[in-house]
């Protein structure tokens, strides 16, 4: 292991530290209104699950608008380029509902547990596949892959505000 792993292997750690103590100590906070602290430690544990749940639809959401991405730019517009930014916009909304991105009282939380880098790893995987799938469809074969970007050039906040036809820019 070098010492980037180790680095990110500790804080990890850390941050799984903090978090559990976050809920002891809600948990503690409840106690103090009455509640029994296994009642309210099983809810901080429902209500931890529930956001990492949701974190995880969010993050299936925003691999759907990068795939949709690699198509607008490497794709012949044999599925059309207007369906595309349809789509990329229906999963928007439907992110926009699981956050309440637009929001001034966003679940963070949520946000928190929406993993971009990891959508575009998954997304990126998905368009290889694509592209041995269906090549005809688009202007570049399964080798250029390795000529996309291994690291997402967008942020989650750049891919929910941007427009569509800047982002594709980045890549």
């Amino acid at each position: 292991m070098n010492e980037k792993e180790m680095l990110l292997e500790a804080l990890d750690r850390l941050n799984r530290t903090t978090d559990e103590l976050g809920r002891i100590k809600r948990a503690l906070e409840a106690v103090q209104q009455g509640i029994p602290f296994n009642e309210a430690y099983d809810e901080e544990l429902y209500s931890e699950a529930s956001v990492r749940s949701d974190g995880n639809r969010a993050t299936s959401y925003v691999t759907v608008i990068i795939v949709h991405l690699f198509k607008l730019k490497y794709g012949d517009n044999i599925y059309g380029h207007s369906n595309l930014l349809d789509e990329i916009e229906e999963a928007r909304k439907q992110i926009t509902i699981i956050t309440k991105w637009d929001a001034e009282d966003r679940d963070l939380n949520i946000v928190k547990h929406t993993d971009a880098p990891l959508a575009y790893i998954r997304a990126r995987n998905e368009f290889k596949r694509i592209l041995e799938k269906n090549p005809k469809e688009y202007r570049i074969n399964v080798d250029y892959i390795r000529k996309i970007p291994i690291d997402s050039p967008w942020s989650l906040k750049q891919l929910m505000d941007d427009d569509p036809n800047e982002l594709i820019e980045n890549i």
